[in-house]
């Protein structure tokens, strides 16, 4: 498949809130769309948690189970304290050439 050119305004705006960053993530390949759990097999479910830093995490619905999994797991920003917005944002003017300082400003990293 072809790379779309998309201009940074674009990507702001479908990306414009944590489900839409998710999604778009997910549409780039570059979030998974299902986990598996590592203890008994089973798919797991998105559910919502609030001691995530995405607000979210993967959950195995067996109740024997019950194991939970960051929805970073095995990626390559899975470490990244900063939110996927953000991880997003930096990323894209990284790869722009942006000068780290301006990346800085821009991301807000600091605030």
């Amino acid at each position: 498949m072809a790379a779309v050119a998309m201009s940074l305004r674009d990507l702001h705006v479908a990306t414009s809130d944590a489900v839409a960053c998710r999604r778009w993530l997910r549409r780039q390949g570059l979030l998974s769309m299902q986990m598996q759990c590592g203890w008994c097999g089973s798919v797991m479910e998105e559910r919502p948690y609030s001691h995530s830093k995405d607000g979210i995490v993967w959950c195995c619905p067996s109740r024997d189970c019950r194991a939970t999994s960051s929805i970073r797991k095995r990626l390559f920003f899975e470490r990244s304290h900063l939110p996927l917005d953000k991880l997003l944002d930096l990323t894209s003017l990284w790869c722009l050439d942006v000068s780290n300082k301006d990346i800085e400003q821009q991301v807000c990293v600091t605030c």
